[in-house]
């Protein structure tokens, strides 16, 4: 499991790292006039987010190859809170190992963990997928999906903490994890979010002048969807997803039912 993830993890960082483009190394920024645009882009996008100065920080590496294109400052943002994820995910693995011997309840809220970032690696790398294969008007346009994918994630970070008991021998393991990695990948996807859900002021900063509308659903009809209900454009990494997801939810169910018994 451990060898997969890591896989995975580090497909997903390459996949966003061909769109970020170049790394922006400069120790003296003069008159350069590509850099101070860069660096204006920067304060534009981090002053729709709560923490600015992260944001500044974590934008601040990635330089595109067009000034009028966001599309790099949001796929830096994603492969951030990728990596913020993979932390999590590591750090579960190794707690649960330091704790093998402990409390039966630390190795099971450690499971739970690995399996809840695992999800939320799966819900990045659809939207890194998303930057990736579609310019900006294509990204504004599937801006809900977007937005749900990294409220997932940040979901998922919570129901990690949730499943720890609070008053036991659990609150230590718990806190290590907080401090250490889930913290920040909640700060580093809230500020994804941020940027994601402030579209608009977003595309008005780089002077982009799209189709504005929010991007609206419509009901499925009856012959879109497959034999399982779901809508035959469901990609096999959402249906993998959907499952995962479904399967937690079941045996975090039967775990509960066996303790109440």
């Amino acid at each position: 499991m451990s060898g997969k993830v890591i896989v995975s993890g580090v497909s997903l960082i390459l996949v966003v790292g061909v769109a970020i483009g170049v790394v922006c190394v400069v120790n003296k920024t003069g008159n350069d006039p590509a850099l101070a645009a860069h660096q204006k882009n920067v304060q534009s996008i981090c002053s729709a987010t709560e923490d600015q100065k992260l944001c500044q920080d974590t934008l601040g590496s990635a330089k595109p190859t067009n000034d009028s294109d966001p599309t790099a400052y949001l796929a830096a943002a994603v492969e951030a809170s990728a990596k913020s994820v993979i932390l999590a995910l590591n750090m579960s693995d190794q707690l649960k190992v330091e704790h093998d011997n402990g409390e039966p309840g630390i190795k099971m809220a450690l499971d739970d963990c690995k399996d809840l970032m695992q999800f939320a690696l799966d819900s990045l790398e659809s939207s890194a997928n998303l930057v990736r294969d579609n310019n900006v008007q294509g990204i504004h346009d599937q801006t809900p999906d977007f937005r749900n994918w990294l409220s997932a994630v940040i979901s998922y970070q919570e129901s990690c903490t949730e499943g720890f008991n609070n008053g036991t021998g659990e609150d230590q393991v718990k806190k290590q994890l907080q401090t250490e990695s889930l913290d920040k990948m909640e700060k580093l996807t809230g500020i994804t979010l941020d940027i994601v859900t402030s579209m608009v002021h977003l595309l008005q900063s780089f002077d982009l002048k799209l189709d504005l509308n929010p991007a609206s659903r419509r009901l499925l009809e009856v012959n879109e969807l497959d034999n399982e209900g779901l809508p035959k454009w469901f990609s096999a990494a959402d249906r993998k997803l959907l499952a995962k997801i479904t399967r937690l939810h079941v045996d975090s169910t039967l775990k509960l039912v066996s303790i109440l018994s």
